[in-house]
This record gives C-alpha cells, sequence and structure tokens, in this order.
C-alpha cells in the first residue's frame, strides 16, 4: 500500500480535517434490480425512536454533478415520517438530511418498502435498516469511520488539554504519529471492504467518502481499486448514471495520464525546452527562448521544499563561478502566494533570473509535478541534461568546453 498521501499529514492539518462534519453512509439494495421502467414507488419510513427531532426532514437525490432536493416531510407526533417516490433509475443514491451536520446516504435499488430507524444522537452513526441486507456493508462503512474518528478526538483533545509545563515538541510529534497511524488504519480498513465488494454503488459511495475535507480514498494513490469498482459497476449496472460517470473519471485520468507522460516526452535530452512566457519579480514577461547565454539551467522550485535549501547555496556558487562565461539561470517557482514567492528570493539573494509559473505553464514544464528539477539548456534552448544535480551541471558545462 503506498502511504505517499498520508506522508503529507502532520498534526495541524489533521487538525482543520477534524473540524468539518463528516457524511456517513449506508447502502439499501437487497431486493434484485429490476428495469426502472418496472420500478414501483419507494418508500422510506423513517423513525426516530426516542429522539425528540420536530420539524422537516429533507430528502435529496445525488446525481454525480449536484445534489437536489426531492422532497420534505414533517415528523409527526409518533416522531415518524415517510417519503414516497418514484426512481428514475434502478439503483440510485439519495441523502435524508436532518440538520445541517446530520445526514445519512442511501444507495436503493428496485426494494420498494424500507425502514429506517434512528435509535439517538448522532443520527448518521446510530441507525438500523428493516428490508435491506446489503445496508450491512454501508453501516460497516460508516462504523469504520466513526472508530477512526473517535480515535481522532481523543488524540486531539489529549494533545491539546496537555499540562503547560509538557514538552510540547515532544508531545506534538507523538500526536502526530498517533494521528497518522490512526488515517492510515483508516485507510487500509475501508480499501479492504470497498475491494471485496466493488460491484455494490456502496462501495462507490465509500471511494468518495470524506474525513473533513478530504478524500479518504484517492484515486491516484487507490487507481487499481478505483478501476476495480469500476469495471465491475460497469458489468453489473452498465446503465447507471454513477457507474457511468465514475467510468468517465477513470477514463479521464487515463487520458491525462497518458498526456503528462508525452509531456515529459518533450522534455527529454535532445528535445527544445518549451516555448514559455514568465512572469519575473518585476512584474516584466521574460521569454526564455530570447536569451542568448551559452547555458541556461531551469531550476524548478518550491520554497516549502526543504531539499531546496541544500540546494541553493550550491547553484549560487555555481552561478557565480560560470555567470562570466555565459551561464545564466532561470529559477521559476510554483508558488500561488506571489509576495511570499518574491520575499523569498531576496532573502535568499537569488541574483539570477526569478520567474513564477501558473498552472497551465507548470503542466507544460512540469507535467509531473516533481521538485526539485533542474535542465540544463545550450545557447539554442536544447536540453543538454534533465533531472540532474548542481555537480552534474558543472560538470556537463566543462565537457562542452
Amino acid at each position: 500500500m503506498n502511504h505517499k498521501f498520508f506522508s503529507l499529514l502532520d498534526t495541524s492539518a489533521i487538525v482543520k480535517l477534524w473540524f468539518y462534519p463528516m457524511l456517513l453512509f449506508f447502502t439499501i439494495s437487497s431486493c434484485q434490480p429490476t428495469p426502472v421502467e418496472n420500478n414501483n414507488s419507494i418508500h422510506i419510513n423513517v423513525k426516530l425512536d426516542s429522539l425528540d427531532i420536530q420539524g422537516y426532514i429533507y430528502l435529496f437525490q445525488m446525481t454525480p454533478e449536484n445534489l437536489f432536493l426531492l422532497d420534505s416531510a414533517i415528523v409527526n407526533e409518533d416522531k415518524m415520517t415517510n417519503f414516497s417516490f418514484q426512481p428514475t433509475q434502478a439503483n440510485d443514491i439519495y441523502v435524508i438530511r436532518f440538520s445541517p451536520n446530520q445526514a445519512i446516504t442511501l444507495v436503493l435499488d428496485s426494494c420498494s418498502q424500507i425502514e429506517l430507524i434512528i435509535k439517538k444522537q448522532p443520527i448518521n452513526a446510530n441507525y438500523k435498516v428493516i428490508g435491506s441486507a446489503d445496508s450491512e456493508l454501508m453501516r460497516q462503512i460508516n462504523a469504520i469511520i466513526n472508530t477512526h474518528s473517535n480515535n481522532f478526538e481523543e488524540y486531539y483533545s489529549a494533545y491539546r488539554s496537555a499540562p503547560k509545563e509538557s514538552d510540547i515538541k515532544i508531545l506534538r510529534k507523538q500526536t502526530d504519529s498517533l494521528l497518522r497511524l490512526n488515517q492510515i488504519n483508516l485507510y487500509n480498513e475501508l480499501t479492504k471492504i470497498i475491494s471485496k465488494n466493488p460491484s455494490s454503488l456502496a462501495s462507490l459511495v465509500g471511494l468518495y467518502s470524506k474525513f473533513g475535507n478530504e478524500r479518504i480514498l484517492n484515486v491516484e494513490l487507490d487507481f487499481n481499486l478505483f478501476k476495480l469498482v469500476s469495471d465491475s459497476l460497469e458489468q453489473s449496472k452498465p446503465y447507471n448514471l454513477h457507474a457511468i460517470a465514475l467510468r468517465n473519471s477513470i477514463d479521464i485520468f487515463i487520458e491525462n495520464k497518458e498526456l503528462i507522460v508525452k509531456k515529459e516526452e518533450l522534455l527529454d535530452i535532445g528535445h527544445i525546452f518549451p516555448d514559455v512566457s514568465l512572469l519575473s519579480l518585476d512584474n516584466n514577461v521574460i521569454r526564455i527562448r530570447d536569451n542568448k547565454a551559452n547555458y541556461k539551467i531551469i531550476y524548478l522550485w518550491k520554497s516549502n521544499y526543504s531539499k531546496f535549501w541544500e540546494i541553493n547555496p550550491k547553484l549560487n556558487s555555481i552561478y557565480k563561478q560560470y555567470k562570466s562565461q555565459g551561464l545564466e539561470v532561470f529559477a521559476i517557482s510554483f508558488e500561488e502566494d506571489k509576495l511570499a514567492w518574491a520575499n523569498y528570493c531576496k532573502m535568499e539573494k537569488f541574483n539570477w533570473i526569478n520567474l513564477i509559473a501558473d498552472p497551465r505553464q507548470a503542466s507544460i514544464i512540469n507535467p509531473n509535478d516533481v521538485y526539485p528539477r533542474i535542465f540544463l539548456l545550450d545557447k539554442d534552448c536544447k536540453i543538454i541534461g534533465k533531472d540532474i544535480d548542481v555537480e552534474q551541471v558543472e560538470q556537463l558545462i566543462l565537457d562542452k568546453q
């Protein structure tokens, strides 16, 4: 299992995730799917058991593009309400919302009578369903997410309420380690349960489930899992709009990957470096091909990568040594905060040409989004060194002399 996603998380990131409500899921699909034209109306009876909830409960239909209100019903004196509707396809996804942060997602097939019993608060974690065997799959997914979210709360609360005399650095490191491990375990458990049930729409919902604002599973790191679910749904539910949408997203992902490969090949040794014009520190537009230097170093960097702290002084030394011999450095940054970028360049005393790229330009000159990167170009902008270190830059220049 590739845990690259989790290696990027620190305690502060986990804290940001924790304060957003989760949307938890369950599935209703014990009946055999039938063509939508033969479907009867669906009846969902909601019983709030001992909960004292008044007012309206809302039913939303989820399409691959958005979520829209389908119906609303008021809770009666018996703490019950009912939804009746005609589905637009044999398998579909709906959301029953009780409050801004209390919702349950339903994946309905051709079953016509469902009873949903909410036992206690929180609503999205304490329920049972009568009339659906497959709801157990999403109940398990709910349980997994709830268990790990409770762990997150426990670890973070302990960190936040630590005695003042505690060593904060050590405590933060320990807490961060616990949070990372908890997130990895959540990731692995969800992957395991989805991979065992790839033909269920519940698994599709599970793929897109979130903890905070972040998806728990990521198509780039879990491509085989996404592909497994997509292939299974395409075989079992070929005309389902959600299955089609997942297939389209997989196709687009593959196409983008293939495009990235082609773009990366254009950056191989022997090719002419892409003709890009970038904004400089003083807000001038600089076209790299217009520069007449004998050698041009293209240095791709980001200020928050610690690797650059080692490269910068070495590259600066090479620049000072060979500038008089026709060497120029184009340091291209991919920062979102232009002011922070300008301040960093001045602080580090970057006396070469400093440029900043927007996302479109970044997709051309750094399609794989890899940092750091150093290219060496000749006077005609032909690439003579790709992904080399500073020492190799110097050797290539010496070899050409």
